[in-house]
C-alpha cells in the first residue's frame, strides 16, 4: 500500500515540476532614450501574439511566455 502511495505522489509531483517549466515571466520598463518611461504601451510576442500586455503608468511590464525559446518582442 505504501509502495502505491509512493508512486501516485511521485506521479502527480512530476508532473507539477514538468509544467512549470514550460513557462517563463518577462518583465522590465519600456523606455525612451532620455529615460521617460512609456505608460500604457502595448507589449507582444511577434511569433504568438496570444502572449500580450500592457504597460502601467510607470512603464512596467510582467508577460507569461514560452520557456526555452527564442521569441520577438514588439512594443507599440
Amino acid at each position: 500500500m505504501l509502495q502505491k502511495y509512493f508512486l501516485f505522489c511521485l506521479f502527480i509531483f512530476t508532473g507539477f515540476t514538468s509544467f512549470a517549466q514550460e513557462f517563463g515571466t518577462l518583465h522590465g520598463t519600456v523606455k525612451d532614450s532620455t529615460g521617460k518611461a512609456y505608460d500604457f504601451v502595448s507589449v507582444v510576442i511577434y511569433e504568438d501574439q496570444q502572449y500580450s500586455t500592457q504597460t502601467d503608468s510607470s512603464g512596467y511590464f510582467e508577460l507569461k511566455v514560452p520557456a526555452n525559446k527564442q521569441l520577438t518582442l514588439v512594443i507599440s
